[in-house]
């Protein structure tokens, strides 16, 4: 495994957390574990229970409470500024007991219900994964979620080049994001839902919006609005989106082939979750930056990078086979590293 950055990986700790929650609701026997990592912004460890779905819990909390219903919706929880909004929902601070989530609200235009259902359905399917946005609660077409305050990762320079956060700009940290990354499309290639595709994911900047930085500079994959499902067995195959596409970042395979007539929708192939796999050497590149040690590791990264960019999709690695490759790596860099630092 890829050494535990050291203000990053989960702890598991085999101990029981107590009972304790709040009037009306019943609480769920924990599992025997409790989820940590170094918060830098408290600058202490954190930790909660790890919850089964149907039931979350926070930093602080003892114990997993039952997912928040209409009845605190209505009547518990306090919404705050908004954080952003786009066609589909409304992003706003939300309070209950004192704690802060984030409330994700539909807007009132029908056409894209669809989508903020779809994220709903995939957000409470994926509940088990540690790197899956935590669902709180929903009613109707509300739904609350755990509060990140570093927000979307597209920021991720701005925090790292703060003086809060100077000091944990490394090569391992920003390595550990890639590898975030790629085992989070490894997750979503082989989920409990099936073969599902990252589709907003244009550019990357877009890409990089769709997750969270976690307040120990973790990724947590956010949103889940547009993950359409591959599935081989049924010759089901995936196209983002109704429009053209455009640009280097995404695969070839999503470009309009046909350049002597104009775009129709209709007569766009489609294609796979091999699509997301073209665009993880444009994600990590990025997300190493430029110092000497990320130019030293991207060498080390040319032929697993090379392999996701071939043209033709089905001679580019799985994204579980780029995340072994990616441990591979890091265990023959950083012995090396400790080699040359001897002499």
């Amino acid at each position: 495994m890829l050494p535990a950055v050291k203000h990053g990986l989960y702890v598991l700790l085999l101990l029981f957390a107590q009972e304790g929650v709040s009037p009306g609701h019943t609480a769920l026997p924990e599992p025997p574990s409790l989820l940590c990592y170094q918060d830098m912004l408290l600058n202490k460890q954190v930790c909660r229970p790890a919850c089964l779905t149907g039931y979350f819990a926070v930093a602080g909390m003892n114990s997993c409470h039952q997912w928040l219903t209409c009845e605190d919706f209505d009547t518990n929880i306090t919404i705050g500024r908004k954080i952003a909004s786009g066609l589909g929902k409304m992003v706003y601070e939300a309070h209950w007991q004192n704690q802060t989530f984030v409330m994700n609200k539909a807007t009132k235009d029908n056409k894209y219900w669809s989508d903020f259902h779809h994220g709903l359905t995939m957000i409470t399917a994926f509940q088990t994964h540690p790197h899956i946005i935590q669902l709180v609660g929903h009613c109707n077409k509300r739904y609350l979620t755990e509060f990140h305050p570093l927000m979307s990762a597209d920021h991720l320079f701005d925090h790292l080049k703060s003086k809060e956060h100077t000091l944990h700009d490394t090569i391992e940290l920003r390595y550990q994001l890639c590898m975030d990354y790629v085992n989070i499309l490894a997750y979503l290639h082989s989920s409990p839902r099936g073969t599902r595709v990252m589709c907003d994911s244009n550019d990357l900047t877009k890409t990089l919006s769709q997750f969270l930085l976690r307040s120990d500079l973790r990724l947590i994959l956010n949103d889940l609005d547009a993950l359409p499902e591959v599935n081989r067995s049924k010759n089901q195959f995936i196209k983002c989106g109704h429009r053209e596409i455009g640009g280097e970042f995404v695969a070839p395979e999503q470009l309009w082939p046909y350049l002597e007539r104009p775009f129709v929708d209709a007569d766009m192939p489609s294609y796979d979750e091999k699509s997301d796999i073209w665009k993880i050497p444009s994600v990590c590149s990025y997300v190493l930056g430029s110092s000497s040690d990320a130019v030293l590791l991207k060498l080390h990264l040319l032929h697993i990078h090379s392999r996701c960019q071939y043209e033709e999709p089905e001679l580019r690695p799985t994204a579980k086979e780029v995340a072994e490759e990616y441990e591979r790596i890091w265990k023959v860099f950083t012995s090396r590293k400790g080699q040359r630092s001897e002499l």
